[in-house]
């Protein structure tokens, strides 16, 4: 398995009350199981909120990196 995501969104600025939670689960939907997607996030809530959305969903949390101003996770899809 390559070592690169599947499949990259940058959600910039916006929070899950901005609707990333639903636009997360459509693009995650698109992948293989097995594949991986990078988030990049720059809301302070998104970068908590997205990793407990995504173990709620069932999918596996690889990393997070803060990067300062961002945070980027990965995340690989179940089956």
């Amino acid at each position: 398995m390559s070592d690169l995501p599947s499949s990259i969104v940058d959600f910039g600025t916006r929070g899950c009350g901005d609707g990333i939670a639903s636009e997360f689960k459509e693009r995650i939907a698109d992948l293989e199981p097995g594949q991986t997607i990078e988030v990049v996030v720059r809301d302070p809530s998104a970068r908590t909120d997205l990793p407990a959305i995504c173990r709620m969903l069932g999918h596996e949390i690889l990393s997070t990196q803060d990067t300062g101003d961002s945070a980027r996770i990965l995340v690989r899809r179940s089956d």
